[in-house]
């Protein structure tokens, strides 16, 4: 039995279930208990993990909690920080990830992308990435949790990884400029040309689109539909 994703699913339900049902704070509180009786062990470790460190500093940074997923709301962006647990978590053992990034609403509107909805999740973003990449191994990091965890300990690791790298990369890409950059990096292309419009970087944009039609060859259609659509000069072939 996998538990990780559907009991997070079951815990968002069975909390609408507990208004649903008359809304008390003893039947609520009731509909809470059971939600975490039902997790796994790994999922309730992963939580304690959170609560023990990364939780407080977003906090102290400007970001708001719903389940395991943080956002920090701006002006032209909404910043996500986003911790994922492993798909094949299952009693005692498990493993997570942090996941970060940048939601653009007029980036992702000029893009075609479908709208968001007003707390964005981290697949949503423009701009992404996992913790471990950002880090110097530049390996996918996940952190282990078993019967014998020390929470405390993980707690740090995976505080001092936020504070010292993800915090920081998102400082970086919070900017039109900045995200552009990023994305080139991780051959984003036709995101960063999306990006270049809303800059009103009309030259800029044009000159990713090849680099975007051989980077997604599937694509290659609505790259040149877009960029049509954009007024921009579309090479006849790359």
């Amino acid at each position: 039995v996998r538990f990780n994703r559907p009991v997070i699913e079951f815990g968002v339900e069975t909390r609408r279930f507990g208004r649903a049902a008359g809304g008390s704070p003893a039947a609520e509180a009731h509909v809470r208990y059971t939600a975490h009786q039902l997790m796994s062990k790994a999922a309730q470790t992963i939580d304690r993990v959170i609560r023990a460190g990364l939780a407080p500093s977003l906090k102290a940074a400007g970001f708001k909690k719903q389940a395991r997923n943080f956002h920090r709301a701006h002006d032209q962006r909404t910043d996500i920080v986003n911790i994922q647990a492993s798909r094949w978590n299952e009693g005692a053992s498990g493993s997570f990830t942090m996941n970060v990034g940048v939601y653009f609403p007029e980036v992702a509107a000029v893009a075609g992308s479908p709208p968001a909805p007003s707390i964005p999740k981290e697949y949503h973003c423009l701009v992404r990435s996992r913790i471990g990449r950002l880090m110097p191994a530049r390996t996918d990091l996940w952190w282990d949790v078993d019967d014998e965890a020390d929470v405390e300990a993980l707690a740090k690791q995976v505080t001092e990884a936020w504070e010292e790298f993800g915090k920081p990369w998102l400082e970086v890409v919070s900017s039109y400029s900045g995200a552009r950059t990023e994305l080139i990096s991780q051959k984003g292309y036709f995101a960063a040309a999306a990006v270049s419009i809303v800059m009103n970087e009309r030259e800029q944009a044009e000159s990713l689109i090849p680099n975007a039609l051989r980077q997604q060859p599937l694509a290659a259609d609505r790259i040149r539909e877009w960029a049509a659509s954009q007024r921009l000069a579309v090479p006849s072939a790359v």
